[in-house]
């Protein structure tokens, strides 16, 4: 199955990004999907320590709000199917991630931060990306 079926199939109402407002829209779904899956894992583990309630909070705070210089960047580039296909990849890792939180103990907790902190990171690296190709 490709990242964009999956992606549909997960979330039904996730337009892609093949035009502008269905870029604003994708954008946001994934994100608050993450977020909410993220202030999950936060009531449930009912953290203790400051280090490591910082970092959730950060990643929470990151899905709230779009990435404005990231998205400035490319809601309006010419994005060919390559690098759709690169959006939508790491869109299906974000909410691989966003599902797997459901297992995420004490134990597992800092690499799974680490581990969307990346997936949110190379996400960001893709959209820049794009910006290359506008013309």
């Amino acid at each position: 199955m490709d990242s964009l079926t999956e992606l549909t199939q997960r979330i039904p109402s996730f337009p892609g990004y093949a035009e502008e407002d269905g870029r604003r829209l994708s954008d946001e779904l994934v994100r608050s999907y993450l977020g909410e899956r993220l202030t999950d894992l936060e009531y449930r583990l009912h953290l203790d320590d400051p280090a490591r309630e910082d970092a959730l909070e950060s990643l929470i705070f990151r899905t709230e709000f779009v990435n404005q210089a990231v998205f400035r960047t490319y809601s309006e580039a010419c994005m060919d199917d390559a690098s759709a296909a690169a959006l939508y990849a790491c869109d299906a890792r974000v909410l691989d991630l966003a599902d797997a939180a459901v297992k995420i103990d004490a134990t597992s907790f800092d690499g799974y931060v680490a581990d969307v902190q990346a997936a949110l990171d190379k996400r960001d690296d893709v959209m820049k990306h794009i910006r290359s190709l506008e013309g």
